[in-house]
């Protein structure tokens, strides 16, 4: 059977649909059910706006490999041998989407006031990365963050390479407050890289005594400059919009869609984080 994978975005999550964080997968029947839910669905052809065959779903080779959602209809698109077809539909319910398909979640799916939580990852540059060789504002986190750093190195030296930041993944609750869950370090192995990497991370509770307490004494202070690079799944495309996200979450305010992003944003600068340990 042909596996089948739709990616499918929630118009109640804060992101827009190039940054997935749910993918609906085949299993047996799946064709079926959306043959027999076609007409309660309207679903129909993009262009001649005809529904589809009756025999359509049964013809060998005929796969769903995408939906999404598109303003308020859903766009389906079948591959037939080496030709595709679009359909468009009335937006399915999400308990007949349970049944028929497979639901597969990202690594944090959150809803606005909803549980479980949001995750984010916090970078503290200490030097222009690769990505961004033209931001040289982590220069001012090197005296922040050198006794952590030696600490670091002394405890788990990195491979061979450039240290370009220090990574914080934090857990978010509603209450605007934040609880470290992990930390790390990442490296520009290579010049030639157009990107660094984490290389060496440790979870909050499996650090020693007394560099976790190195770590809550730095963090106690204002950080000198840092910004967002993650938001559960979702990873901002520029420096601007990692800054936009951090301002919005320092100062407390609901996500809105990337679209929707204020155009301008200074660099986050002296960050103060409501961190529980």
């Amino acid at each position: 059977m042909l596996t089948l994978l739709l990616w499918v975005q929630s118009c109640a999550l804060p992101y827009d649909l190039v940054h997935q964080d749910r993918v609906w997968a085949e299993k047996a029947g799946s064709l079926r059910a959306l043959r027999q839910a076609s007409a309660k669905l309207d679903l129909r052809e993009i262009h001649s706006k005809l529904p589809p065959p009756k025999s359509f779903f049964l013809q060998k080779g005929v796969a769903l490999y995408r939906v999404c959602q598109d303003q308020d209809h859903w766009v389906w698109y079948f591959l037939r041998g080496e030709d595709s077809v679009i359909f468009q539909s009335r937006p399915p319910n999400l308990r007949w989407m349970q049944k028929a398909f497979r639901c597969l979640c990202g690594p944090a799916v959150w809803l606005p006031g909803r549980r479980p939580y949001r995750e984010i990852e916090l970078l503290l540059p200490v030097a222009p990365r690769p990505q961004v060789p033209g931001d040289t504002l982590g220069l001012t986190n090197l005296s922040y963050l050198e006794p952590l750093l030696q600490g670091w190195l002394l405890y788990k030296r990195p491979p061979r390479g450039r240290l370009s930041a220090f990574s914080l993944t934090l857990r978010t609750f509603p209450d605007g407050t934040a609880r470290l869950e992990k930390a790390g370090l990442l490296i520009h192995q290579d010049p030639r890289l157009p990107y660094d990497e984490e290389t060496v991370s440790q979870p909050l509770r499996r650090l020693p005594r007394h560099l976790r307490r190195l770590l809550e004494k730095t963090l106690s202070q204002p950080i000198p400059y840092a910004y967002l690079v993650r938001i559960n799944d979702y990873y901002p495309s520029t420096l601007t919009e990692s800054w936009i996200w951090t301002n919005l979450w320092v100062e407390g305010q609901p996500f809105p869609r990337p679209a929707h992003l204020p155009e301008k944003a200074s660099p986050p600068r002296n960050l103060q984080l409501p961190l529980r340990f």
